[in-house]
């Protein structure tokens, strides 16, 4: 997908080629339910950080030319906070639902459970409840790189119309990590992703596998307290990995809304 800051705006090509479909427009309303960067936000809404990219637009192109739109800069993160918002208020609906799941699954384990073979394995028969387990872990992963990608994308926005503009978050983790961390990144910032930020790439790691080679290979074990534990691969504790990663996830957009409303405001 193209995404870039230019200062030549075109009429979109994609969308506005297919028929306009029949019908009356309906009106909705929707609560967002979530508020992510307030700090952010509120510093870009008060000053005047937006006014220096007056003529400048953000072109954004899907690879088919489906999608395409010119919006300016100047507001396009607004747009940007709004689609974030949604996606973490996803992500956090998404770890909800896998951990009641999860509960009511372990709670109901001695009841459901039966024994096979020589050695009474443990067994069980379930219906549509894994499915539930590996859809919301999937959106929890597929939701939380979305959001920081997003984010990466709104670096630039944030350091100035001649900053670079990077193509991924893995892209900020890697230059981070580099003998020369770029300069778009504050410095509490990068601290935090090169110390605390580990997390990331065993979810790049996990996330890469399920888009590319398979779903979520669940393993099921009775823990020697005869508890119900669901694991990926044999290893990885499907809910502890979970947490964790929604954790991290917090705890970074909480040090970046910090770090980039003092530059805003500083500025």
């Amino acid at each position: 997908m193209e995404f870039h800051l230019t200062k030549k705006q075109a009429e979109p090509q994609g969308q506005w080629l297919l028929p306009v479909p029949s019908g009356e427009s309906i009106c909705y309303e929707e609560p967002l339910q979530s508020h992510i960067f307030p700090l952010l936000m509120s510093a870009l809404g008060g000053g005047t950080w937006p006014y220096q990219f007056h003529g400048h637009y953000y072109r954004l192109r899907t690879n088919s030319k489906l999608i395409e739109e010119f919006v300016p800069a100047s507001e396009h993160y607004k747009i940007s906070w709004m689609a974030m918002s949604q996606k973490y208020h996803g992500a956090f609906l998404a770890i909800k639902s896998l951990e009641t799941n999860v509960a009511e699954l372990t709670a109901t384990y001695l009841a459901r459970r039966t024994f096979v073979g020589d050695q009474n394995q443990p067994k069980l028969v379930f219906t549509s409840e894994l499915y539930r387990l590996r859809t919301d872990f999937a959106t929890l992963l597929f939701l939380i790189r979305s959001t920081l990608d997003q984010f990466a994308a709104m670096v630039q926005f944030l350091s100035g119309p001649k900053a670079r503009q990077f193509s991924s978050f893995a892209d900020v983790m890697t230059k981070c990590a580099s003998d020369k961390p770029p300069e778009e990144i504050p410095d509490s910032l990068q601290r935090h992703l090169t110390q605390r930020c580990s997390w990331f790439w065993r979810m790049r790691d996990v996330r890469d596998y399920i888009a590319h080679h398979g779903f979520v290979n669940l393993n099921l074990l009775q823990s020697p307290s005869a508890e119900l534990k669901f694991f990926i691969h044999h290893r990885l504790d499907m809910l502890e990995l979970a947490r964790e990663l929604m954790h991290g996830f917090q705890s970074l957009l909480a040090i970046a809304d910090e770090a980039f409303a003092a530059r805003v405001r500083d500025a």
